[in-house]
């Protein structure tokens, strides 16, 4: 797996943390926009699989 690769899994996964953290803080609209993000987040990552392969 490049170097590359592996930066950016760490980038990614440390923000999913930081907004995990701030689930306490959530508005109703944040609570709505979550799927999305989510959605988005799943798909990245699905990219970053295909692309180690």
């Amino acid at each position: 797996m490049p170097a590359w690769v592996s930066l950016l899994v760490a980038r990614v996964g440390a923000r999913s943390r930081w907004r995990g953290g701030a689930d306490g803080h959530r508005r109703a609209a944040d609570r709505f926009q979550e799927p999305i993000l989510h959605a988005r987040d799943l798909a990245g990552t699905r990219i970053g699989t295909m692309q180690m392969w």
